[in-house]
């Protein structure tokens, strides 16, 4: 089964925020407010983006233990047996990249989770805890499972998330939380074409161009 490394750590917290500030203006450009990424002692994206380097590590020097993590790293770990079989099960059905194994990067900032080719996911555990955690974790492994086929077919931010979040709804419903109406049609017409064609998601994703 696939493995897991997790892990947390100042150094991380740095890197973390820093390239949340480069991103700012693609998370503006694809829908995403302020108000979804978290900064340290709860300044805003303007205030941390004007602090020089010295700054930030003083002031994230200042909030970081490694004990802030023990929970989420816990919750992980001991769900990771199930959750991670149930992973690799949902992959396989849409045809999708397995990773031998997932670096998991814990942190207190940025957005709720993202993900780097080819098997690194980040999680906010300010911003998802318990149930919310484990979705976190599920959601950002089907984004990597199928972002190469993103890539190959060029998909939106919008459809790409239209794809992975029907993945979610059908392979693991228990951790799904339904969205805005509008939303949810939106979902259901793609998990519709992964009815359509036997979950295969290259053929549900390429028409999505």
């Amino acid at each position: 089964m696939t493995t897991i490394h997790i892990i947390f750590s100042e150094e991380f917290e740095v890197k973390r925020i820093q390239n949340t500030i480069k991103s700012l203006d693609w998370y503006m450009k694809n829908g995403y407010s302020y108000d979804f990424l978290s900064f340290p002692q709860g300044m805003s994206a303007d205030e941390c983006s004007k602090l020089e380097d010295s700054k930030l590590k003083e002031l994230i020097q200042k909030e970081y233990a490694d004990s802030f993590f023990d929970a989420s790293r816990q919750t992980i770990e001991n769900s990771w047996n199930e959750l991670g079989s149930s992973i690799e099960k949902a992959l396989t059905l849409y045809g999708c990249t397995i990773p031998d194994s997932y670096t998991i990067f814990l942190t207190r900032y940025g957005i709720r989770g993202s993900y780097h080719l080819p098997n690194e996911i980040i999680i906010n555990v300010q911003r998802a805890w318990d149930k919310g955690l484990l979705k976190t974790l599920v959601h950002e492994a089907l984004h990597l499972g199928v972002e190469p086929l993103i890539q190959t077919y060029a998909i939106s931010q919008k459809n790409k998330e239209l794809v992975v979040d029907a993945m979610l709804k059908i392979s693991f419903p228990e951790l799904y939380k339904s969205k805005s109406d509008e939303e949810e049609k939106r979902i259901e017409s793609v998990v519709s074409l992964f009815n359509q064609h036997n979950n295969n998601a290259e053929e549900v994703i390429a028409p999505l161009r």
